[in-house]
C-alpha cells in the first residue's frame, strides 16, 4: 500500500465549519416596531400607524383574511362601498374568480413568448 493512503485513512475528516451551539428562539408573540433603518419621520409616526391599524381591523391585526364579525358566512355584502372578506375564494361572486376562456391569439402570444405579437 501507499503511505499517503494509509495516512489519509488513519486521519478522520474534520469539517471546516464550526457550530456555536444550540440556538434560542423567541417563543412569545412578535411586538410590532419600525424597521431599524426606517426614516425618522416613519419611526416617529409608527405608534399612530399601529393605532389606526388596530382600530380599522376591530382591535386585532391577527387574521385579516377571516370573516368579519358582522358578516354572515354566506358571503353577503355588508353594504355599498364596504369591502368584504371571504373565507374561501368560491364564496365570492363568480365574476371575481372565474376566468374567461382564452382567445386563439392570446394562446399564440403565450406559446411564442409574446415576442411575435408586438403592436407598433
Amino acid at each position: 500500500m501507499r503511505p499517503a493512503t494509509l495516512l489519509r485513512a488513519a486521519h478522520a475528516r474534520q469539517p471546516m465549519i464550526h457550530f456555536l451551539g444550540k440556538r434560542s428562539h423567541e417563543t412569545g408573540p412578535h411586538t410590532p416596531k419600525p424597521h431599524p433603518q426606517a426614516p425618522k419621520e416613519i419611526a416617529e409616526s409608527f405608534q399612530s400607524f399601529l393605532a389606526k391599524l388596530q382600530s380599522s381591523s376591530g382591535g386585532t391585526a391577527a387574521a385579516p383574511s377571516s370573516t368579519p364579525k358582522n358578516q354572515s358566512s354566506s358571503g353577503a355584502a355588508k353594504g355599498p362601498g364596504k369591502p368584504v372578506d371571504y373565507e374561501v375564494f368560491y364564496e365570492a361572486p363568480s365574476r371575481l374568480w372565474k376566468t374567461k376562456p382564452l382567445e386563439e391569439f392570446e394562446m399564440e402570444a403565450i406559446m411564442s413568448g409574446g415576442a411575435t405579437n408586438v403592436s407598433a
